[in-house]
């Protein structure tokens, strides 16, 4: 059997592979790009909810019941940041998982892949396959080579950290919001009083005015006293 004749079938296998390449390659690009869609509505929808925030809390300032009325509308606020929030989350968790896959078929790929060309040449009659270097193929003094098992294990490792920390910076992020708001809310109740402290002054010199008012008229509009001596008129 001539060499040439392995050239058909290799040629095909090289071009099915070409193809499978490509369109994994098209498909990761798909993937990406609506990602990056997804982030910018995300970004989109926080800057459009931080607005309407401050358009609530500039009308709760005109309401008598302020206190309130920023509560439900910073409440309001953290609800919708935390669901953009868990979008973001799985958003991240799909791209650690993706990659860590990725990464197991790689090394599955390098321990385990075999040339199309090496495995027809060891079928031929009369050919013994190739050696290959002794470097090559001995795992270093003292480190025992990893199986798929053992690389799939710390890559889940990973992955299970990866996500601990994506939960604790969620944590932290819904603590910090909640402190904010807790802030925000003592700041409100102390503009509350110092207003109705104000208004509560106002009030009290308005009615201090008014008593001395009408005191003065009081006096004005009472008859003059009569002199000692002369007589008193008959009502």
């Amino acid at each position: 059997m001539k060499f040439s004749a392995l050239l058909t079938p290799l040629t095909r296998i090289a071009a099915l592979c070409l193809l499978t390449v490509a369109a994994q390659a098209s498909e990761q690009s798909q993937h990406l790009q609506l990602r990056a869609q997804e982030r910018a509505e995300i970004a989109q929808q926080r800057q459009e909810i931080s607005a309407r925030t401050t358009q609530a809390e500039e009308a709760c300032w005109q309401r008598f019941a302020v206190e309130d009325c920023l509560r439900k509308a910073r409440a309001q606020q953290r609800s919708e940041m935390s669901l953009l929030r868990d979008r973001e989350l799985r958003i991240n968790n799909e791209e650690r998982q993706e990659k860590a896959s990725e990464r197991l078929r790689s090394i599955e790929r390098q321990q385990q892949q075999k040339s199309p060309n090496q495995t027809h040449v060891q079928g031929l009659p009369g050919m013994a396959p190739p050696t290959q270097p002794v470097a090559n193929t001995a795992p270093l003094e003292g480190t025992p080579a990893k199986t798929p098992a053992d690389i799939a294990r710390e890559l889940g490792q990973r992955q299970t950290e990866a996500q601990r920390r994506a939960a604790e910076q969620a944590q932290r992020l819904r603590n910090h919001d909640a402190e904010m708001a807790e802030r925000t809310q003592s700041e409100a109740q102390r503009r509350n009083r110092i207003q109705k402290n104000l208004q509560e002054k106002q009030e009290a010199a308005q009615a201090r005015q008014k008593s001395k008012a009408d005191d003065i008229a009081q006096r004005k509009g009472a008859p003059l006293p009569i002199p000692p001596g002369l007589p008193v008129p008959k009502p």
